[in-house]
């Protein structure tokens, strides 16, 4: 069965995700315990390096916000576009 990421302002169809299997799953958590282990024990200044480095390519994939009419009846509201 394929699990779909839906745009509820839409109704579009994003992206379609197949179902894993028990042990692809399994073999998916074991894998996050060990990142979260090893992230654990990465010192706290290189985190922040890494953490800064993540937000700088983040902002510059940013668009900037516009003004989007939601309906007739509400104000209109500040989102992404």
């Amino acid at each position: 069965m394929a699990i779909a990421s839906i745009n509820p302002a839409s109704g579009e169809t994003v992206k379609t995700y197949r179902e894993m299997t028990p042990a692809e799953t399994e073999a998916a958590i074991a894998e996050a315990h060990e990142t979260w282990r090893s992230w654990r024990a990465t010192p706290f200044a290189e985190r922040a390096r890494l953490m800064l480095k993540t937000s700088e390519i983040l902002r510059g994939r940013s668009q900037p916000r516009r003004p989007v009419r939601m309906s007739r009846s509400s104000p209109s509201a500040w989102c992404s576009r």
